[in-house]
């Protein structure tokens, strides 16, 4: 926030001036993701409910259209190859958080530094310490709107990209 303040010569604020914060604008969903560097993403799939897939194909709509690619790849069908030139990778689970997924997650440390995000259903706080300790960048909420995923998605993107050259 950035405060907006009047004084006069004296370095007095003049009688009758309100000094007031001016608050940024949100960003629509639509300048929020044309704002994100292209980028490579793989979303490792577990949930195969409908009402889920049609989130996940708007959230690749939405990444599309910046240029930012999405694959979808089955959960266990991950290959060390498909993470050489991946800038994120997005994990969700079923029900909850288990220790499949912590599994994959220590698997792709084996093999890179790539950020990870999981989504979940739901979470146990025993959970979320486990996979943040086996190597997970965030933990999302399925329920969690589709702008603030993409939002999490932009910034974890944009350290990354910043920081992959000197990691090659």
């Amino acid at each position: 926030m950035e405060n907006q303040i009047s004084f006069n010569a004296q370095g007095q604020q003049p009688k009758g001036v309100i000094a007031h914060r001016t608050h940024p604008q949100p960003l629509s969903l639509n300048q929020l993701v044309s704002t994100m560097p292209p980028a490579e993403i793989i979303w490792l799939r577990y949930h195969t409910d409908a009402s889920y897939s049609r989130k996940l194909d708007y959230l690749a709509m939405l990444f599309k259209a910046n240029g930012t690619t999405m694959h979808v790849v089955d959960l266990l069908g991950l290959t060390a190859a498909q993470l050489i030139d991946t800038d994120l990778v997005i994990l969700d689970t079923s029900e909850r958080v288990d220790s499949i997924i912590e599994a994959v997650v220590m698997r792709i440390r084996q093999v890179s530094k790539v950020p990870i995000i999981v989504v979940a259903e739901s979470y146990s706080p025993d959970q979320l310490v486990n996979v943040l300790t086996a190597g997970v960048d965030m933990v999302c909420s399925f329920s969690d709107p589709a702008e603030v995923l993409v939002a999490r998605c932009k910034a974890l993107l944009r350290r990354w990209l910043q920081l992959r050259p000197s990691l090659e």
